[in-house]
């Protein structure tokens, strides 16, 4: 009798379990709805994000998000630093006509002395040296192409 009521006993303890197993595996009706309507939402995304990217586009043929991103950093830098090139090369001429002036005008300037704008790191970014020569020559120009060409 002992060994029928342990026999009892230990089959009970392992049904419940298995039973809680099979009931936590299956979902319940609610459960799947909300799945079912989250994969509705996500396919609508899919959808409307598949608008943006040709269908002809691959790995090889278009651009990922860091890609543009890197992209656009470097043509912001590029375009502060070539401001700040411009800049120097139009404030070394007027240094230029200044010292003509003094040279032939008793001492007179016309632009007085010139200070050089910033680029927050842009040019260092891009690993290019501003120049600060006088006379200015179009050299710093020629670099500045290497950099989109070179």
């Amino acid at each position: 009798m002992k060994k029928i009521a342990v026999l009892v006993l230990a089959t009970a303890a392992l049904a419940v379990p298995a039973a809680q197993a099979r009931a936590a595996s299956t979902p319940t009706l609610k459960q799947f709805q909300a799945l079912q309507k989250q994969v509705t939402k996500l396919q609508a995304q899919v959808k409307a994000l598949q608008k943006f990217v040709p269908a002809s586009c691959t790995a090889q043929t278009c651009f990922t998000v860091p890609q543009l991103s890197n992209i656009a950093n470097f043509q912001f830098a590029y375009l502060v630093c070539q401001d700040a090139v411009i800049s120097d090369e139009f404030q070394a001429t007027w240094n230029v006509v200044d010292q003509i002036s003094t040279a032939t005008q008793a001492g007179k300037t016309y632009f007085g002395a010139q200070t050089s704008i910033g680029d927050s790191g842009a040019c260092a970014s891009l690993r290019f040296t501003r120049p600060a020569a006088v006379p200015p020559t179009s050299a710093i120009f020629s670099s500045l192409v290497n950099l989109l060409t070179g």
